[in-house]
Order: C-alpha cells, then sequence, then structure tokens
C-alpha cells in the first residue's frame, strides 16, 4: 500500500509445458509503498518495505526511507512551481509567439521524469507525425524548432503580429498547450471538451515518444477577468472577475484507454469548473 495501478502481467510461452510470466511495474509517483504479509500460524500482519538496486532487493533502512518519502513530496512540489514558473512566463509575454488579448485555456503535462538529462525526446518523430500533436479545434500550420524543443501555432499566416494558440513540446517531454478560448464569451462546455481531446491526445503522443507515466496534468484559464462564462445553450452563467484559474493538478499513473475513461480521471478539473460558474458539479 498504497496500490500500484497500472502493474502488466503477461505469459510468454517457452518449451513445451512451460511459461514464463513477464510483470511490469510501472514507476511510481507516491513512493514508498508498503507489503502487508500473513503471518503464518497468527492472526498477526507483517509489513515491510522493499526496495531495488543493483539487480537485488532489501529492506531500507531509515535514511532510505525518509529518502523515498521525500521523492514523493519533491515531485508534487516540483510540479507545482513548474506550473507557476511557466504561467508567470505566459503572463508576462515570456513565449515564443505574442498572443491576441482573447482568454486562454492552457494545459500543462509534466512527465516524472522531467528532471532526467539523460533522455531526449524525438524531435523527428514529431515533424514527421505533425498530425498527432494538433491542438482541439485547430490543425498547426507552421513549426519550428528552438533551444527548448518544438513550437508549433495554428495561424494560416507564421508572421502575424498576434497569434490565436501555439503548442510547445521540450526536449524533456514537459507539453505546453495554450488555445484561445473566446471572442465575445467563454463557452465552458466547450473547454471541457478540449481539456478531454487535449489530455487524452498529448498523453498518448508522450507514450509514443517513449514516455512513460506517471505524467502530471495542469489545467488553468488565463485573462478571463471582465468575460462571461456560458454554457452549452449559451445561457450565461456568470462574469468573471478573476484574470485566473488554477485548476486541481491530476497525476495520470496509467495512461487513460479512451476518452471517457480520461474524462472519469479529470473529475476533480470539472467538478472545480462548475463552482466557478456557481454549480455543484459539471453535467
Amino acid at each position: 500500500e498504497p496500490s500500484i495501478v497500472g502493474i502488466l502481467i503477461k505469459s510468454v510461452e517457452l518449451d513445451k509445458d512451460e511459461i514464463s510470466i513477464v510483470i511490469r511495474i510501472p514507476r511510481s509517483s507516491i513512493l514508498p509503498h508498503r507489503i502487508t504479509i500473513d503471518t503464518k500460524g497468527t492472526k498477526s500482519k507483517k509489513n515491510t518495505f522493499w526496495v531495488r538496486g543493483s539487480g537485488q532487493k532489501h529492506e531500507p533502512d531509515i535514511f532510505e526511507l525518509r529518502q523515498l518519502f521525500n521523492m514523493s513530496y519533491g515531485y508534487k512540489k516540483r510540479i507545482q512551481e513548474l506550473r507557476t514558473d511557466r504561467l508567470s512566463k505566459i503572463n508576462s509575454g515570456d513565449v515564443p509567439v505574442q498572443l491576441n488579448s482573447q482568454p486562454f485555456l492552457v494545459i500543462h503535462l509534466f512527465p516524472f521524469s522531467i528532471d532526467d538529462m539523460q533522455f531526449v525526446i524525438s524531435l523527428d518523430y514529431i515533424r514527421n507525425n505533425l498530425n498527432f500533436f494538433n491542438p482541439p479545434r485547430r490543425e498547426i500550420e507552421h513549426y519550428w524548432i528552438d533551444f527548448d524543443g518544438f513550437v508549433g501555432i495554428t495561424n494560416k499566416y507564421r508572421w502575424d503580429t498576434l497569434q490565436n494558440s501555439y503548442i510547445r513540446i521540450f526536449h524533456t517531454g514537459e507539453v505546453e498547450l495554450v488555445i484561445g478560448i473566446g471572442r465575445s464569451d467563454i463557452n465552458i462546455d466547450k473547454i471541457a471538451d478540449d481539456i478531454i481531446f487535449s489530455t487524452q491526445n498529448y498523453l498518448n503522443c508522450l507514450f509514443n515518444l517513449g514516455i512513460q507515466p506517471p505524467i502530471s496534468c495542469a489545467v488553468s484559464l488565463l485573462n478571463t477577468k471582465g468575460w462571461e462564462f456560458r454554457d452549452k445553450n449559451k445561457n450565461y452563467c456568470m462574469k468573471s472577475n478573476r484574470n485566473q484559474y488554477n485548476l486541481p493538478i491530476i497525476n495520470f499513473d496509467i495512461i487513460p484507454k479512451n476518452n471517457e475513461e480520461c474524462r472519469k480521471h479529470l473529475s476533480p478539473i470539472y467538478n472545480r469548473m462548475a463552482n466557478i460558474i456557481g454549480k455543484a458539479n459539471f453535467e
């Protein structure tokens, strides 16, 4: 405990009447994990921690346990710091393109391995499969490679003074999607659909780039002050008095199989969105 999500078990046939069992245990963002074993002949249980290293397992000492707990806490803190830093840069205009003044949906995906300097994604794969990386309701019209990685924009003309959106994929696998969500008002249902599409799509893209979960998803709404929120029927919900909404960070320990599974996992985000417009939950 806590349980590990995403364990895969597969049997492989060898010689006659012999099989081999292959078990894949994914990397975890909630370290450490404890094993509970029934003690023979008694009603008591034995609780132990185990770690792997140099091809062997052993029970960690107090120092190692403290390191494991700090790794879990450190990852969450690191993701929050990265999110704050990225949003600060977007708000200050420190972005690859100059954005127009409409409200924006911002989605960040942060892999657990983001600080692993030995891993670099294949930019050739992105260029050769550009349509896989399209934002919702848009297509990448132009792209380039800079010091940080890949940048794609959806405006028809690259040299437009103001851009409506961009997709940025860093060498470390971090994804930053910024898309315009309003012209005269903000449709909360379209935002929900865009979050599902984008999260599911880019999680699959990262997996194809060789990035394994855990992957954290952070969603924010920027530049919203003074804009009206409306539902799918264009009914008025509220006028925003805030310029920024940071929605809950969601951790994905496995890649969702489909959009419906992704939507269920993102339910804390939708509940928060419902609260913003004065509803108990998102319909």
